[in-house]
């Protein structure tokens, strides 16, 4: 079985960030978030993301759209929060990713997941994501 827990909350679940302009995709990926056990908050506003990712509890992991609303760059974003929050896990969720942009997340310890994309690979990013943001 995964474990589903935060060293940092103390055994408790891990607080999941779903930033997704698209809201049919935001609420697939939380209601397969919720299937494995990881209740997300969700939004389509990265304003609203940001005020969440600063505030408390603190949010153990970041699932953004590559592209948001208005063509906003989920990537940057991603980069920003590793930044800003170095022990914030994040994935960034896209159809296509540019090879040298990934090259540049990956370096950056931002986990790279490709639509489509089935539940078991979803459960695989997010279980890696969270066990490197513990080392």
């Amino acid at each position: 079985m995964a474990d589903r827990t935060s060293a940092a909350h103390g055994g408790e679940a891990a607080r999941v960030l779903v930033l997704e302009g698209d809201d049919l995709v935001r609420r697939l990926i939380a209601s397969e978030l919720a299937q494995l056990g990881y209740p997300a908050v969700e939004t389509g506003d990265p304003r609203e993301a940001w005020r969440l990712l600063h505030g408390e509890p603190r949010v153990d992991l970041l699932i953004t759209g590559a592209t948001l609303r208005r063509n906003l760059d989920g990537a940057g974003l991603a980069l920003e929060v590793r930044h800003a929050h170095p022990r914030t896990a994040v994935i960034v969720v896209s159809g296509y990713v540019e090879p040298t942009l990934e090259a540049n997340l990956l370096r950056e310890g931002v986990q790279v997941l490709s639509k489509p994309f089935r539940l078991r690979e979803l459960a695989r990013k997010v279980r890696a994501a969270l066990a490197s943001r513990l080392s």
